[in-house]
């Protein structure tokens, strides 16, 4: 009979073992998600009426909030947020060149659903746009630009303290307290500086952060003036007012306003730090900011990427295709990162996801590729010398590094463009290598509300050009891109990044079991020993989950 008995309980706990197999924030363990919509996490001054001539003013900050359906017992308040940054060059979808921008992008929604069915609570962030891309001065441009990144970094960290503020007062969102943030495109060169931006006097008074453009003081000679002032423009954390003494919109010389306020500090008192951040793209302005101490970072990157260099190069916008400033990439930050040991915990994750579109998942060999350089017809290019000049020379395996290897120009054939409408598209020539090939948009010239449609409606649009060009144009730097691409990619992305976070932010004591009985309950309150009501968040005490089936759960979370 005991023979029996055993059999059957290890009979028991294979079959357990496999129900259960699964793993909370690794794994899709949840069918649905909700999402709030437009949820306002803070107000702040807008400088983008002064593109158009007219003072600054205000908006609302507001995120779309997305959490899994029926999540199970004190997880269901102990749950890490993961804020995701949208791409678009610090201005609005059309106005950048784009048909991406906003936080309803595609590659957004995608992103947050998926983390939120792995019990993450996912958030898709807006945060302020504009800068002067059409400048003719290169100062104006590179000021504008790095002053529109320090907005999206004040937002980002706003929301952070948001959502922290959130679970004190009664955490409506079952968060932990735990925050990473993650960009795609222009959004990961703000998740990197939410990461390692942090001292004022030592990464931003360089040389390159300098305006020569002015002469303050009129003695004719250009004077060096920062970028970023934070009595100006708020401090690192838009936590800070940020006031300009004079404004002069017409340039007659005339202030039209004084006192203009540019920063209104949100949730002060609130931490801003983060546990993690990850880069789909996307660079840092200067490797500089990088640190021993910081939180860990997790980087794809196109190897390849013409707007945001995988290791050092200039930043060009798709906006003008003018040179911004030099930045350093993935590459980099990773190098730096591991050698910090700031990636420590990464050590031993796979290098291995599943590539269903070009088959390109070894992470370990991708990293040791070697590329020749080309010119503007394919042909391979030699120095003086006749040795091979190389576009990417490979590197060292980084366990938070993922190499992404999409195929070049002359790998693909005209049959590969989308709707391009026209014989000569741009895949028939050697275009641009890919840099965000997660992206996809309705590209339709037919359609009304497809992008070759509205960017028609563009104010700077050339006069005369068809849906057909926008649409050809629009898929240069992804030119197979479809529906089936940008989920391949998405499902890319979240192989690679969520065993980091995982580990990161260990975990793996934050897990617990689903199945179809624990999903049908609701949770009635939570208590402690006595039976007093008590926060679900509450550290170093025995808490009783009760449920509205009258089952019980005991648990002890550990400071």
């Amino acid at each position: 009979m005991k023979k029996t008995l055993l059999l059957l309980t290890l009979l028991t706990m294979i079959l357990n073992q496999k129900i259960y197999s699964q793993e909370r924030y690794v794994d899709n363990i949840f069918s649905n998600v909700e999402i709030a919509e437009d949820v306002i996490y803070g107000n702040n001054v807008t400088a983008f009426p002064m593109l158009l001539g007219s003072p600054p003013t205000t908006q609302d900050l507001v995120m779309d909030i997305y959490t899994p359906e029926e999540d199970c017992g004190w997880a269901s308040f102990n749950r890490p947020a993961v804020i995701l940054l949208h791409t678009g060059s610090f201005l609005p979808p059309i106005l950048n060149g784009q048909a991406t921008g906003s936080k309803n992008d595609n590659a957004i929604v995608e992103q947050c659903i998926q983390f939120a069915k792995k019990g993450y609570v996912a958030i898709a962030l807006s945060y302020r746009l504009g800068w002067n891309a059409t400048s003719d001065n290169e100062d104006v441009r590179r000021r504008t630009l790095i002053q529109a990144a320090l907005r999206g970094l004040q937002d980002t960290r706003t929301a952070v303290r948001f959502l922290r503020k959130s679970v004190e007062d009664g955490n409506p969102y079952g968060l932990s307290g735990q925050m990473v943030v993650g960009g795609l495109g222009t959004g990961g060169y703000v998740s990197l500086a939410a990461a390692t931006l942090n001292d004022y006097e030592n990464e931003l008074l360089l040389p390159k952060f300098m305006d020569t453009s002015m002469d303050i003081d009129g003695d004719g000679t250009p004077d060096a003036v920062p970028y970023i002032i934070p009595g100006i423009l708020g401090n690192l954390d838009g936590t800070s007012t940020g006031i300009l003494p004079s404004l002069d919109l017409d340039g007659d010389g005339t202030p039209e306003a004084t006192d203009v306020t540019l920063c209104v500090p949100n949730h002060v008192g609130y931490s801003s730090e983060i546990d993690m951040a990850f880069n789909i793209g996307g660079a840092l302005p200067d490797s500089s900011w990088v640190n021993a101490g910081e939180p860990a970072i997790a980087s794809m990157h196109c190897y390849l990427d013409d707007f945001g260099p995988y290791e050092v190069g200039d930043v060009i916008v798709p906006t003008t295709n003018e040179f911004v400033i030099e930045a350093h990439g993935s590459l980099v930050v990773q190098r730096l990162s591991s050698g910090y040991g700031n990636n420590d915990a990464f050590n031993g994750l796979s290098m291995q996801i599943n590539d269903p579109w070009y088959g390109n998942g070894d992470g370990a060999a991708n990293s040791g590729l070697q590329v020749q350089a080309v010119n503007g017809f394919g042909s391979p290019l030699f120095d003086e010398d006749g040795n091979p000049v190389w576009t990417f020379e490979g590197h060292d395996v980084y366990p938070g590094l993922f190499p992404i290897v999409a195929p070049t120009g002359d790998q693909l054939t005209a049959d590969d463009c989308n709707n391009c409408g026209q014989s000569a598209s741009a895949c028939l020539f050697p275009w641009g290598q890919q840099g965000s090939p997660w992206d996809w948009w309705n590209n339709d010239p037919s359609d009304p509300l497809g992008y070759p449609q509205l960017a028609l409606t563009n104010p700077f649009a050339p006069e005369g050009v068809t849906p057909e060009t926008y649409a050809c144009q629009s898929t240069t730097d992804n030119p197979d891109m479809s529906e089936e691409k940008g989920l391949a990619f998405a499902g890319m992305i979240q192989e690679f990044i969520c065993p980091r976070i995982y580990a990161a932010l260990d975990l793996s004591s934050s897990t617990c079991d689903i199945n179809e009985d624990k999903l049908s309950r609701k949770l009635l309150n939570v208590t402690d020993v006595t039976g007093r009501n008590i926060s679900p968040n509450k550290k170093n005490s025995i808490l009783f989950s009760i449920y509205d089936d009258g089952s019980v759960e005991k648990t002890f979370i550990i400071q």
